[in-house]
């Protein structure tokens, strides 16, 4: 299992107060993919979204699986 972090990349302000937070999801010093954080009104609900490739996730475990299958079949190849 690879361990993964994090860098914060980018900050947003909506017009109804709302708001968006970019990172970059790092194995090592190598983007493997980003995680969004926004709400779209100050006091909205927030959610948070991660993406690998075109792939969408909804939770971290979700994109960890994916990531470790395709690294698994990017060492079998």
């Amino acid at each position: 299992m690879s361990e993964l972090r994090q860098r914060r990349v980018g900050m947003l302000d909506f017009a109804k107060g709302g708001w968006a937070h970019q990172f970059h999801i790092l194995d090592g010093n190598k983007v493997i993919g980003s995680k969004t954080v926004f709400s779209e009104t100050r006091n909205g609900p927030v959610t948070t979204r991660y993406f690998l490739g075109d792939d969408e996730f909804a939770t971290a475990k979700e994109l960890i699986a994916a990531y470790e299958a395709q690294k698994s079949k990017e060492i079998a190849a």
